[in-house]
């Protein structure tokens, strides 16, 4: 049953705090009743065109709204406002004046979880392919299978079961390995039609000459030994070539597809980036107090005390630096926001997310509104610095690009890719900041796990043979979409099962290595069944003509058989140069080759 509450008159109205472009806050009275839900007034602002996203602060009593800046998003969100403090309102149990919960639900219909208690970093790098974790705060939505790093949540199931989204990963794997494909060996068909042949030339011989001996030389002629033993052999050897090399192929139809592939789809996060947060820039604001050494050398100092990777990241950079500790008072710790506390002849120090000081504190940074946009427009993730309540300084962390990918990028092209891409569940602009780096054209942003899947088949449908290469849950239904699924070795345990590929090593020039392998193989295969179809049709005709006995007949032919075999047993190396190594992929070569020199 719906219950209507009339909040007091005095709620009084929307007051505009600040306006930038692409946000707007207000303070509103009312928003500090308990009675007040959250939820409804957020999802009513949500539902207005060109808002992206939106905050709500009880304690503070305002809302902070992001929006494109399309169309007239100011004068909409003012008039909701005003109706939401002017007349009814929700309890958490009732719904909004002339809506119903009816109206609400498919606003949340994507919600598999939703906050209703705490804060924390959650981590959505399996399925959403996002670098860094996720600060979730009450009302916030949470996806199942997705880990809490720091922080504690109290959540509501939306959607369970089959309905979830590792679920309906699941269930996409699941259905595309049931397809059965429709390549079949051409050696295999080429030699059982090669029977044929052999019967039936017998067959006339013997209609002709009446000659037994001459039959019995036919009939020992059999194209179907050496080219259907040949060939497995040669994926064989060829498999066993990439895995000396570093690459787990799982069998001869993954060898056939990745010979034929030219589209290389890459997933960002774990492949062409090392999952990691480096330290980029470190931005004074106040420069004529402060440095760039001493601010990040305090940072550091009350940063070390977290453990999320942002926290990580900073303390690495101020270590490889040689900073030295900032004594500083005790630290107040504001799960998923930011931390606090006084340090020595610096005042108070406020550590977080532009949300945190702006929202929580009164901390403004509109000031550098400049800095940050270019911080942000290169992609790059933003900690925000202040003291004694002024901004201080900004620094800013980037996903660390593995140090060869662009050069790993070329080398795949010099080997006739038509098409590199990259899909990554990050924003846009950091998305195409690091596709930019690496020198690649084509990105997808924001890709959710069915939308990778989505541009793989597009792919194909455009005539295109496409490989994958992802590490996640989320990449899943790719690698099985994909003609080709390669698998990073540290990958979830689902994307290597998924995967036709795995490298057994973290190097990205493997890829180019297995390509160049896979080629050679094919190119092998086709070479045996030249050899057998050509030396048994000259000892075929030697045997219809009389000119080979049935002994002669079946040393030659077995020995081609031998011959081939021999040779598709010699297997292929790659033709490709070393691969461009990274410091981290130098010492995996180096500790690859040790193992070899104490085995042998």
């Amino acid at each position: 049953m719906n219950v209507a509450v009339r909040f007091p008159a005095d709620t009084g109205a929307p007051v505009l705090i600040h306006a930038i472009p692409g946000r707007l806050r207000y303070r509103l009275r009312l928003l500090k009743d308990p009675r007040a839900n959250l939820g409804m007034i957020q999802i009513l602002l949500e539902a207005i065109a060109g808002v992206e996203s939106v905050r709500i602060n009880r304690a503070a009593a305002s809302i902070v709204i992001d929006h494109d800046g399309s169309g007239d998003v100011q004068a909409s969100v003012e008039r909701v406002l005003a109706s939401i403090g002017g007349r009814t309102a929700m309890t958490a149990s009732a719904s909004v004046a002339t809506h119903s919960v009816a109206d609400m639900t498919p606003l949340i219909a994507n919600a598999a979880l939703l906050v209703l208690k705490g804060s924390a970093f959650v981590n959505q790098s399996a399925l959403t392919g996002e670098s860094e974790p996720v600060r979730k705060e009450v009302m916030d939505r949470v996806i199942s299978g997705t880990t809490v790093e720091d922080g504690r949540l109290t959540i509501e199931a939306r959607h369970v079961g089959s309905d979830t989204t590792t679920a309906r990963v699941a269930q996409f794997i699941e259905s595309a390995l049931e397809e059965t494909s429709d390549t079949q060996r051409v050696s295999a068909e080429l030699a059982d039609k090669r029977v044929y042949l052999t019967v039936g030339t017998g067959a006339l011989v013997y209609a002709l000459t009446r000659n037994v001996t001459r039959l019995e030389s036919v009939l020992l002629v059999d194209y179907s030994c050496a080219i259907k033993l040949g060939t497995p052999l040669a994926f064989k050897a060829g498999m066993y070539s990439a895995a000396a090399g570093g690459l787990l192929v799982k069998g001869g139809q993954a060898i056939e597809r990745l010979a034929a592939v030219d589209t290389i789809v890459f997933d960002k996060t774990g492949t062409l980036t090392y999952s990691e947060l480096d330290v980029t820039d470190v931005v004074v604001l106040d420069q004529r107090h402060w440095t760039r050494e001493r601010l990040l050398a305090m940072t550091a100092s009350i940063e070390e005390h977290a453990h999320h990777p942002v926290a990580e990241a900073i303390v690495r950079k101020a270590r490889e630096e040689a900073f030295k500790h900032i004594d500083h008072g005790e630290v107040d710790y504001l799960v998923a926001h930011g931390m606090s506390c006084p340090v020595e002849d610096a005042g108070f120090i406020r550590i977080g997310s532009r949300h945190y000081l702006e929202d929580h504190e009164d901390i403004s940074f509109a000031a550098h509104e400049e800095t940050v946009e270019r911080l942000h427009e290169e992609g790059k993730t933003l900690l925000y610095v202040a003291a004694n309540g002024q901004p201080l300084g900004v620094i800013a962390l980037q996903d660390k690009v593995r140090e060869n990918a662009a050069g790993e990028i070329q080398r795949l092209r010099d080997l006739g890719m038509k098409r590199i891409v990259m899909l990554t569940g990050d924003n846009p602009v950091k998305a195409h900041a690091i596709a930019a780096e690496l020198g690649i054209t084509e990105v997808h942003a924001a890709m959710e796990p069915e939308g990778k899947a989505t541009v793989i088949e597009d792919l194909q449908r455009r005539g295109h043979k496409v490989a994958f290469v992802g590490d996640g849950v989320n990449d899943g239904p790719a690698l099985v979409m994909a003609d080709v699924g390669i698998s990073m070795p540290r990958g979830a345990e689902i994307a290597r099962a998924s995967a036709d590929v795995v490298l057994l090593e973290d190097r990205l020039g493997l890829i180019a290595s297995g390509l160049d392998v896979s080629r050679r193989t094919m190119g092998l295969v086709d070479l045996n069944f030249k050899l057998a179809a050509g030396i048994n049709s000259g000892v075929l005709l030697g045997a219809v003509t009389g000119f080979l006995s049935p002994l002669a007949t079946a040393i030659l032919h077995n020995g081609t058989t031998v011959g081939i075999l021999l040779n598709a047993l010699r297997g292929v190396k790659s033709n490709c140069p070393d691969p461009i190594l990274s410091e981290g992929d130098t010492a995996l070569s180096d500790e690859r080759a040790n193992r070899k020199r104490t085995s042998s």
